[in-house]
């Protein structure tokens, strides 16, 4: 159902995540998508604390942001 007026349906975190693994697993190794599984899980918990709940609103500085809170959480974890 679109919601939008710009005919773009509400896509969450999880599903855009959920569909970018299985365009991975029909070219990649399930190592290779598991370790992408792996990875994602640091996004979607980064979407969940900055309330991003429609991907379609996501934009190039959201991924910068993401990309400093992200080295940020990996340099806590060493």
């Amino acid at each position: 159902m679109n919601t939008r007026g710009d005919g773009l349906e509400p896509l969450d975190p999880k599903a855009a995540t959920e569909l970018f693994l299985e365009d991975k697993a029909a070219n990649c190794t399930e190592s290779t998508v598991q370790n992408h599984r792996y990875q994602l899980k640091h996004f979607l918990a980064w979407c969940d604390d900055e309330g991003i709940d429609d991907m379609n609103e996501f934009s190039g500085r959201d991924i910068q942001l993401y990309r400093l809170w992200l080295g940020e959480q990996l340099s806590f974890e060493r």
